[in-house]
């Protein structure tokens, strides 16, 4: 097994801007989107998608960054929606098909 030499692994960097985008886009959906109970909606806010989006876009343009955390967010909602009603064969295509064009467009929409 290699070793990693000391300083080689960077710092993971997020959007400066991650904590006010969290919560514009989490308390967006929270008050727009239908789940279904109060359950659902923290178990939506536990799982960080427009933290995830800070993290993945660290550098992206601030008048963007919300956009594309929407973007992605509304993406995995109605993905997740779909899969819960399609059978077995569908739900990898679904997956195929919904996200491949969405992180092309995602980093542009970023500026990178």
């Amino acid at each position: 097994m290699d070793v990693v030499p000391p300083g080689f692994l960077q710092k993971a960097l997020s959007h400066p801007r991650m904590q006010e985008v969290i919560e514009q886009v989490d308390s967006y959906f929270l008050r727009h989107w239908p789940f279904e109970g109060k359950k659902a909606g923290r178990k939506f806010v536990n799982a960080g998608f427009s933290r995830v989006t800070c993290n993945y876009f660290p550098k992206a343009l601030d008048d963007r960054i919300h956009f594309a955390s929407e973007l992605l967010t509304i993406l995995f909602l109605v993905v997740g929606k779909f899969k819960i009603h399609a059978g077995p064969r569908a739900r990898g295509r679904t997956n195929y098909v919904a996200m491949a064009p969405v992180y092309t467009f995602t980093a542009s929409l970023c500026g990178n």
